[in-house]
């Protein structure tokens, strides 16, 4: 009974994690969609923008933490569903907010840590340019995106569970 019990944690941890992965994946897609499409309305391409300011790193690490975070909250959130019978619904919508409040957090801290550091002190503000605005401006534009991508991340879940 009780190596039951292990293989269904498993199971349930390693689907959580795929699919938390394809939905950190699918949430990157949906951001540069967003993003190319508000910049190519000024007429701007996207790729022209970033390599003008040259956020391709502070991007890179961005990326890298919301698939971390989709990964590893995705098999949190597998427990829950699978093992705790918790709604695929409010669980994946409330871990898709946690990839994203994540995310929004500390992806700031690579341009911070850049360029900010060497503006403590002064009149510039490190702080509200490198931490707050970023996270302002990715968890705003990114609420109701998170929120639908995690809510079929949890639908997904439940549904693979029943597939395999």
């Amino acid at each position: 009974m009780r190596r039951e019990a292990t293989q269904e944690h498993q199971r349930a941890t390693r689907i959580g994690g795929q699919q938390g992965l394809l939905a950190a994946g699918i949430g990157l897609l949906l951001a540069l969609v967003l993003v190319g499409s508000l910049l190519a309305a000024d007429g701007v391409a996207l790729g022209s923008q970033l390599a003008r300011f040259g956020y391709w790193l502070n991007l890179g690490i961005g990326g890298l933490i919301q698939l971390l975070g989709g990964y590893g909250y995705g098999r949190l959130a597998g427990r829950q569903i699978l093992l705790s019978r918790r709604s695929w619904l409010l669980v994946g919508g409330g871990w898709g907010l946690a990839v994203l409040l994540t995310t929004s957090l500390l992806s700031g801290w690579t341009g911070f840590f850049q360029e900010g550091l060497g503006h403590l002190g002064t009149a510039d503000e490190p702080f509200e340019d490198y931490i707050y605005k970023p996270f302002f401006w990715l968890f705003t534009g990114g609420l109701l995106p998170a929120m639908l991508v995690g809510s079929w991340f949890g639908w997904r879940v439940r549904k693979r569970f029943k597939g395999d």
